[in-house]
């Protein structure tokens, strides 16, 4: 009975590997996948701010400024998730 005890104990710390493994191989996609659209989003707004913010009138410059923020939010929350 020794053996097959030893066999399910090997078995159960493999059985944890994988599912640890396949919980960080999770984690990298959705990080990854959340954050692209927002690296995006900051710095294409970041550059309507440094390039054409002298076009832009007072609302349009706060609508921009708001976007950067939200998108930092945004960011933040996904770096306390994971």
């Amino acid at each position: 009975m020794k053996l097959n005890e030893n066999n399910i104990q090997f078995h159960g710390r493999e059985a944890d590997e994988l599912e640890e493994r396949a919980k960080t191989a999770l984690l990298d996609s959705v990080s990854h996948d959340l954050r692209a659209p927002l690296r995006n989003i900051t710095s294409f707004s970041q550059i309507l701010m440094n390039e054409n913010a002298h076009q832009l009138d007072e609302p349009g410059r706060d609508y921009l400024q708001q976007v950067n923020g939200a998108a930092t939010r945004m960011s933040q929350l996904i770096d306390d998730l994971l």
